[in-house]
């Protein structure tokens, strides 16, 4: 899914990108717990999955109460965020994991940061690229596959 909300954030990252090893190994902000965390894209915070302590669930929710202007009238919150145990990206609002051309660079940062060895200096490797690629939906590759 294509998300128009991440569109609200853009340009995204400078800060996030160039912080991506310190966000990738920080704890919940609001409970400390380090095992299963997501970073919120709107403003840069760490918070634990809803199987822990639904702490992202949370800021999302509470964002919505701040977010009274939004552009359409309907209140998002800090709604896209990005998974720290498998790099994917989900959009609140949309109620969908999502694919979109400005999460690239924080993926591609993030995914460096969690894997250092894995790609060359000069990118990503190729299955990290096709990760990255399809969950930005740059399927610009020839080689068939996919589902």
């Amino acid at each position: 899914l294509d998300c128009p909300h991440v569109a609200r954030y853009a340009p995204l990252g400078n800060d996030m990108v160039e912080r991506a090893g310190e966000l990738l190994t920080a704890p919940c902000g609001e409970c400390g717990d380090a095992s299963e965390n997501w970073l919120c894209l709107a403003c840069g915070g760490v918070y634990c999955a809803r199987y822990v302590n639904e702490h992202m669930v949370a800021h999302n929710e509470l964002t919505k109460m701040d977010d009274m202007d939004a552009p359409d009238g309907v209140p998002t919150g800090h709604c896209v965020c990005i998974s720290y145990s498998d790099l994917s990206v989900w959009c609140y609002a949309c109620d969908s994991y999502i694919k979109h051309e400005d999460t690239r660079e924080v993926l591609l940062a993030l995914h460096a940061a969690k894997f250092p060895d894995a790609a060359p200096a000069g990118g990503a490797s190729g299955g990290a690229m096709s990760a990255i690629a399809e969950a930005t939906g740059d399927d610009d590759d020839d080689g068939g596959g996919g589902g």
